[in-house]
């Protein structure tokens, strides 16, 4: 009696008795991946890039962490709602630049409250960015990126949560810009926020 051949285009094995039909593994591999895929899309998404630099100067740490709040663009919030898991990876990319003086420190973080409530109603601190301005320049500025995994949310619950900054020493501020030229050098960079499902 001959072994059985397993036939992947019609997912069957064939044997002197006939045909049967077995789990494909393949099948389970594609569902696994798809399910991987879906979590690195982002449940929401904002990139604000003007054309022209616009600015959001951060408040000071004495007044707390308040949402990032532009000249022109305003406030700049992702609304999401929360996945099965109640957990999610917040993220932000902000080009920040501080003033004349030595030791000024930018901490960046989550608020559920727009500009017109500071402090905000702190949802996490994403981190500490630490700028080399002299006595008599500005710093050039960086690019921070920052995350901040988020626990315990209501699945299905919809939120709304802004970017915040502070800063201690001289003032910071965050500068937005995009730009499609390949020969205009920007002042700024996107700000970008996003949420993950995690």
């Amino acid at each position: 009696m001959s072994e059985p051949l397993y036939d992947s285009n019609y997912n069957t094995w064939l044997t002197n008795a006939g045909i049967t039909t077995a789990p494909n593994p393949a099948s389970l591999y594609d569902v696994i991946q798809a399910i991987l895929a879906n979590q690195a899309k982002p449940l929401a998404r904002v990139q604000y890039a003007p054309s022209s630099v616009d600015t959001s100067a951060c408040v000071v740490s004495s007044t707390g962490l308040t949402s990032v709040y532009f000249t022109t663009g305003h406030d700049q919030a992702v609304t999401f709602t929360a996945p099965p898991s109640g957990n999610v990876l917040f993220t932000m990319q902000a080009f920040v630049q501080g003033g004349a003086a030595a030791g000024t420190s930018t901490v960046f973080g989550i608020v559920s409250t727009t500009h017109g409530t500071s402090p905000g109603t702190v949802v996490g601190v994403l981190g500490l960015a630490e700028l080399t301005p002299t006595a008599t320049a500005a710093d050039n500025g960086q690019i921070c990126n920052m995350s901040q995994l988020v626990t315990g949310l209501t699945a299905a619950q919809s939120y709304t949560w802004y970017g915040a900054a502070m800063y201690s020493g001289t003032a910071t501020s965050i500068l937005a810009q995009g730009t499609t030229s390949q020969t205009t050098v920007p002042t700024g960079a996107p700000y970008v926020i996003e949420v993950f499902g995690a």
